[in-house]
Formats: C-alpha cells, structure tokens, sequence
C-alpha cells in the first residue's frame, strides 16, 4: 500500500485535499481525529493530560474543555506547554495511525492518505512513503481560518506562528502543491499529482 503524508499551516486547504483525494479512491486518515478520540473520556491520552494540566479543562470529571486547554497552551509564549503537551499526545498519536495503516493495508486499500498538521513535528513523516505539504499565501489562510474558526486574530496569528513555517516544510516535502486561486485548479493539481503518483507505483 502506498502511504501520503499530507500536511500544511492551517488554513493552508489540507481538509479539502483530504476530501478530495478520497473521491479519487484513497483511504483518509485524519490526525485531528485520532487526536481528539484518544483525548476523549476514556481514551488513552485522557487522564495523562489531565495529570499534566489539571482536571479544570474537564469540568465535572466529563470531557476536556479543548479550547480552554488550547487558550492556555497558546497563552505561553516560551512554547513550553506546548512541548509538553506534543510529548504526551503525540506518540500515542503515532501508534494509532501506525495501527490503521496497518489495518488499511489487510484491507485491500491500495493507497492511503493521512492528513496531520504536525506531520514532522510529531515524527509521521517516518510512518509514510511520501509527504505533500500544502502551500497558500497567508492572507488566504487568515480568510479561511476566520471563515471556518470564528477566533480572534491574535489567537490565530499565535497559532500560525507555532507552525513551521511554509519554506521549511517546502523544504521537507516531496511535492508541492499550491492552493491559491479556484476550488478546481488546486483539485487539478492533486489530480495531476496522484495520477504521476499511481503511475510510478505501477
């Protein structure tokens, strides 16, 4: 089975590519989702993170309160709360994508795509066979992120500037993929680029 990691800033059409790859055929592992599954009551990263952070972000002992929790990690501005909370969640994150891909594979699926905004940071990279970042201009992302988000500019600005930054993880890519004008030519582009993919796979 083929393996694409598929990453980029927020706001960057990471989801949209996810969407439409799976249209063309693809299995779709979202790291957002494995996330907030092993953060939920009774998932594995539950308790550890309310050991490490205190039980206030799940009131009344029900589920974490993630945007209390994202204030407060966002709120440190020398990133080590961040770093914490990276170390606890994101092996575990690894190990459950690393289990459906497995399980994808004894399935049949001939290619498999996992969409991870922190695709390096987390060490996913590692798991997959070749990695496509996702590339918008800034102002397209902020657009998006307010669209879809509704959060303050200056908590998206601190989230952006969190993220590697666009020419780093150009620098770590196997492809490039711009996404910055009509929902058709960035869809033309993957197309284009699964296809080449598929292709050399044959």
């Amino acid at each position: 089975m083929l393996t694409i990691g598929l990453t980029g800033n927020m706001g960057s059409g990471k989801s949209t590519a996810a969407a439409y790859l799976a249209q063309l055929g693809a299995a779709v592992i979202d790291a957002d989702a494995v996330a907030h599954q092993l953060l939920a009551k009774g998932g594995r990263a539950y308790q550890p993170l309310l050991d490490a952070f205190g039980e206030r972000f799940a009131p009344g002992g029900g589920e974490i309160d993630r945007r209390a929790l994202a204030r407060h990690i966002f709120s440190d501005p020398s990133g080590a709360l961040a770093l914490q909370l990276n170390e606890l969640t994101h092996p575990l994150i690894r190990d459950e994508i690393r289990r459906r891909l497995a399980a994808l594979a004894e399935q049949g699926y001939s290619v498999a795509v996992v969409e991870a905004a922190m695709m390096f940071e987390g060490r996913m990279a590692e798991l997959l066979d070749r990695i496509w970042v996702i590339v918008s201009p800034v102002e397209l992302q902020l657009e998006r992120i307010r669209q879809r988000d509704s959060l303050p500019e200056e908590d998206i600005l601190a989230r952006l500037n969190r993220q590697l930054p666009p020419e780093e993880l150009m620098r770590l890519a196997d492809t490039v993929i711009i996404n910055d004008g009509p929902l058709a030519d960035f869809q033309r582009r993957l197309a284009e680029q699964y296809q080449q993919l598929l292709e050399e796979r044959a």
